[in-house]
């Protein structure tokens, strides 16, 4: 052991790191889910915006393997750009690998990154899902063929999705 820098052998926690370095709060990789549904779609003249909500996810186990998976090179077919959409209405747990009751197609999402801040958006059409739903749970996916989850989120209530609506869904993690 070097008498310059005494060594002594520990297990730091990260409360440890930051107080001894000054280091800044741990990273949170937190999300929103964004639902704006349309009496057709958005970009046709005299569109009508009949709702808007917004709340927080559940960034599942899977999830967080697959972002620690990203920065190593180790996600294979995309990450999270698959959005889903369905009618159940369990709560959303870390250990969800799928929606409780996933209805229509999956969109694939645009993509965009601005200040620490990622965002994808999609929108089901208006026949997707192909009947009237009451749309209450929303997913990111990965794009590979397994379609693992990412973040799963319920909206309270529900939205009720005719065939003629266009569901515009977005979704934005970032890095604070």
């Amino acid at each position: 052991m070097s008498s310059y820098f005494p060594l002594t052998p520990r297990d730091p926690k990260l409360e440890d790191l930051r107080e001894e370095f000054g280091l800044p709060e741990a990273q949170v990789t937190e999300g929103f889910f964004g639902v704006r549904l349309w009496d057709r779609h958005p970009d046709e003249h005299g569109a009508r915006l009949k709702v808007e909500q917004w709340f927080p996810n559940i960034v599942t186990t899977t999830g967080k393997n697959m972002l620690a998976g990203y920065f190593t090179g180790g996600v294979a077919g995309g990450f999270a750009i698959n959005l889903g959409i369905g009618t159940g209405s369990t709560q959303p747990a870390v250990g969800d690998t799928t929606l409780t009751t996933e209805v229509g197609t999956r969109v694939s999402a645009g993509r965009a990154i601005t200040a620490n801040t990622a965002y994808y958006s999609g929108l089901f059409t208006a026949t997707n899902p192909a009947t009237q739903q009451v749309v209450i749970e929303y997913a990111t996916f990965s794009l590979n063929a397994a379609g693992y989850i990412y973040a799963h989120s319920t909206g309270a209530g529900g939205i009720t999705k005719e065939t003629t609506d266009t569901l515009e869904l977005q979704y934005r993690f970032s890095f604070p």
